[in-house]
């Protein structure tokens, strides 16, 4: 489970499904709402 700080709409996912993620590297974009 991943939280947010803010609440929105998650507008763009950055990383596929199974892809390694760097430490600070966005998983999503999200529209604030």
């Amino acid at each position: 489970e991943i939280k947010a700080d803010v609440s929105g709409i998650i507008t763009e996912i950055c990383i596929k499904n199974g892809q390694p993620a760097a430490g600070g590297q966005a998983l999503f974009k999200i529209k604030k709402t």
